[in-house]
């Protein structure tokens, strides 16, 4: 038999090594990644080559015998990035080659925008679709990863713009993803990351069992509660049966003297009145006292008052729990296309937070540490019309749901033509005066808002066919800024802001005695 034969079935005997990754494949520019190699307990060489155009260079070899080496690839470039595989030696032979692990380094492009126009809070099955794209650079490929997961992320080879699907989603799919844009040409080489979109999963037959759980101890509970109350009637009922007779013994004693009891006479015993009771325990007392009255079973009324209490109690905590705080950052007000992040603020206890778009639930994010606890941002990757409307926000405090914060109104603009703003009589007053700015835009919008830029909440609002005037003043050092005007066809959709640039200076010996109007 000749040599190469031999070597062939001695390759066959030992098992092919696997290859993986102890940390992501996807590794940003000068990063690191730790690549493990997996043979038999009698390997006492591993070696791990690079696969680059058809050919393998050895990059590192490990001696000792041991059944997993492992590899550390230190400040990762696009010289590093390419198929890694691995194989082990035993006294006499090599393993075959593992199936390629592909190691790409990121952050060599401008990043994409991962979008959704669906809620990122799911539930068991269902599905859910991302969009991924790049306005500055036409990618040919995009892949979508998830933070963490040490697996190949999914690829999408459509041109311009990635579209992924996952689903039917589990519990495992909860988490942050990301995505990236490549060309076909250099398929390791991948550009920044985009910004995160976290998807939450609750798994509602577990919350139902909970649920359930809950029910059945609040009626196990219940029960004893009546358990505790017949025994409580019967012990009763005995010990009135014995007052009753002792008392009908009594009266007939005191018939012996009908002068001594009369009429507005006192018993020979003062009457014991009950306690004063707080504003819970005097409404349960009045219900109880109207049970009895209406001659309603005594256990009815027990349940009643159980009833009662608690609502009352849960009541009262729900009150204690202040409302959260709401903001967008960079503004409320978001050029169509501009990422935008939405803040929600409550107490350190706060353990989940709700975000609702348009009275429906829009995500859930749950603090990410002990020192942020007080405070989560949901982020928008791309403002657009699905995306502008109201937000509030709840958060959740053990059992306990916060009240809903002060609504949020998020306003995508850049959606119609360009505005014009005119000042009558200038754009350099003097202090006292009166001005009016005129807004001009030729579709046919009827709603118009001038906004002074750097007070977000400074925004006046006007009807007009084609124009709306807006007058102010007199005039103060207050009213000096820049201004801008919009069209609009709902309140949350408006214009591109006006562009005319008529920039007025003032002669510095003139500040103290005028006014300057900027209008951009």
């Amino acid at each position: 038999m000749a040599p190469q034969d031999t070597t062939f079935l001695c390759l066959g005997e030992f098992p092919i090594p696997t290859i993986s990754a102890a940390t992501s494949p996807v590794v940003p520019w000068n990063g690191s990644v730790r690549i493990l190699c997996r043979g038999i307990p009698e390997a006492f060489l591993y070696q791990l080559s690079l696969m680059k155009n058809s050919t393998h260079t050895v990059i590192e070899k490990k001696l000792g015998l041991q059944k997993e080496a492992e590899f550390i690839i230190n400040h990762m470039n696009t010289t590093m990035a390419g198929g890694y595989q691995c194989q082990y030696k035993t006294k006499y032979h090599w393993s075959e080659q593992s199936k390629p692990l592909e190691v790409v380094v990121t952050g060599l492009y401008d990043k994409p925008v991962l979008s959704t126009d669906q809620s990122l809070a799911l539930i068991p099955g269902e599905n859910i679709s991302f969009q991924c794209s790049s306005a500055h650079t036409l990618f040919s490929r995009f892949s979508l990863a998830k933070e963490g997961d040490t697996s190949s992320p999914r690829h999408q080879h459509e041109e311009y713009q990635g579209n992924f699907s996952l689903g039917p989603v589990s519990a495992g799919f909860s988490g942050n993803y990301r995505c990236y844009g490549w060309h076909s040409s250099s398929p390791h080489v991948w550009s920044a990351p985009s910004n995160a979109l976290e998807i939450i999963v609750t798994d509602s037959s577990k919350q139902d069992s909970m649920m359930e759980n809950s029910i059945r101890m609040g009626m196990a509970g219940l029960v004893l509660v009546v358990l505790l109350v017949i025994l409580a009637e019967d012990w009763n009922s005995h010990r009135v049966s014995h007052k009753e007779d002792f008392q009908e013994l009594a009266v007939q004693r005191w018939s012996k003297y009908p002068m001594v009891i009369g009429v507005g006479a006192h018993p020979p015993h003062p009457v014991h009145l009950p306690h004063p009771l707080d504003s819970v325990h005097a409404k349960t007392h009045t219900w109880f006292s109207i049970g009895l009255a209406s001659g309603m079973p005594s256990t009815l009324t027990a349940l009643l008052c159980l009833q009662l209490c608690l609502s009352q109690r849960i009541n009262t905590e729900k009150q204690n729990l202040p409302k959260p705080i709401i903001w967008a950052q960079p503004s409320t007000r978001v050029t169509k296309g501009t990422p935008v992040y939405i803040w929600c603020q409550g107490p350190k206890s706060a353990s989940e937070y709700q975000l609702y778009f348009r009275g429906s639930i829009w995500a859930l994010k749950r603090p990410e540490s002990h020192r942020s606890r007080s405070k989560v941002n949901f982020f928008i990757p791309q403002m657009t019309l699905h995306t502008a409307g109201e937000y509030t926000c709840f958060y959740q405090s053990g059992e306990l749901q916060s009240e809903p914060s002060d609504p949020l109104v998020l306003v995508v603009t850049g959606l119609y033509d360009t505005p014009k703003l005119q000042v009558h009589p200038g754009h350099e007053v003097t202090l006292g005066e009166n001005v009016t700015f005129f807004c001009h835009l030729v579709a046919g919008t009827s709603k118009f808002f001038l906004v002074k830029e750097g007070r977000s909440n400074h925004v006046q609002q006007r009807y007009g066919k084609g124009q709306a005037e807006f007058p102010m003043g007199p005039m103060t050092r207050a009213h000096r800024g820049t201004y801008r005007c919009f069209g609009s066809y709902s309140d949350y959709t408006w214009s591109f802001p006006n562009i005319e640039e008529s920039v007025l200076r003032v002669d510095k010996l003139d500040v103290m005695r005028r006014t300057l109007i900027s209008i951009y």
